[in-house]
């Protein structure tokens, strides 16, 4: 197999990177190796890595097919991705621009250590990250992979940070919404595998917790039907976590301060 006909995929098992896996093995029937990076940062990373198991199985009850032209996935830690100080600058200048999850660091980071170029994040329209490439994409048709956008290659224009940060990926969601993908899948007959996606960072008691951002997103971009009423509750009354994680680093750095002395 040609390095043309496969594709290199960031899944992590959420609803916008299964959605572009789908898209790609079963309609475009194109191979895919899926690399993960484990995080260890983060109290749902056993059940992002059982979620991609339980994924992969229900798209072999679907389509075998489609089910083999999965490679095995390639598995990182966050402990093996070296810092870069170039990377870092322009990660945090971004950063005080508008808000970029800090995984963008380390993600454009292990791409250059790694040496991988074109591989997909599956961004998409809602996206915070949306801020950051609207203008300084364009869009590329490719008969494999279908649709997709990328940095415009040798453009001046387009910011230092931005291209430091976002050159050695592809956007195919860029121009898709949660609901947009909700009503494909569905005419698609991909709900069920939709249903099983994972994306709150820290479960309570194997459920979405509703308060943290990958949470919050959710429902604001109208899929709280994801969410059980208890986590709804959280959302609903996520000031108050607010108020008391503010407290707690207020008391922590006083006792920093008084340490100091």
């Amino acid at each position: 197999m040609s390095q043309k006909e496969h594709v290199k995929l960031f899944w992590t098992g959420g609803w916008d990177s299964t959605f572009r896996l789908l898209q790609l093995v079963i309609e475009n029937k194109t191979s895919v190796y899926p690399y993960y990076i484990i995080d260890t940062n983060r109290s749902s990373v056993i059940t992002e890595i059982k979620t991609l198991r339980d994924i992969k199985e229900s798209i072999k009850s679907l389509d075998i097919q489609a089910y083999y032209r999965i490679k095995d996935i390639r598995f990182f830690s966050i402990h093996d991705i070296n810092n870069k100080d170039i990377n870092r600058e322009a990660y945090l200048k971004l950063k005080d621009r508008s808000f970029l999850g800090m995984q963008y660091e380390w993600l454009s980071n292990f791409a250059e250590q790694f040496d991988i170029i074109d591989i997909e994040l599956s961004v998409h329209k809602d996206d915070t990250t949306f801020f950051f490439l609207k203008n300084s994409v364009e869009y590329v048709s490719d008969p494999i992979t279908g649709s997709n956008y990328q940095l415009r290659r040798g453009d001046a224009s387009i910011e230092k940070e931005v291209n430091i940060i976002f050159k050695s990926f592809k956007f195919p969601l860029l121009d898709w919404t949660k609901i947009k993908m909700l009503n494909y899948a569905e005419k698609q007959g991909w709900s069920s595998i939709m249903d099983k996606t994972w994306f709150c960072h820290r479960p309570i008691r194997g459920k979405p917790c509703g308060i943290c951002n990958p949470c919050r997103y959710t429902i604001q971009e109208d899929m709280s039907h994801r969410l059980p009423s208890l986590s709804i509750l959280r959302y609903n009354t996520r000031y108050l976590y607010d108020m008391f994680n503010y407290i707690k680093k207020e008391k922590d750095r006083v006792k920093s301060l008084i340490n100091l002395k």
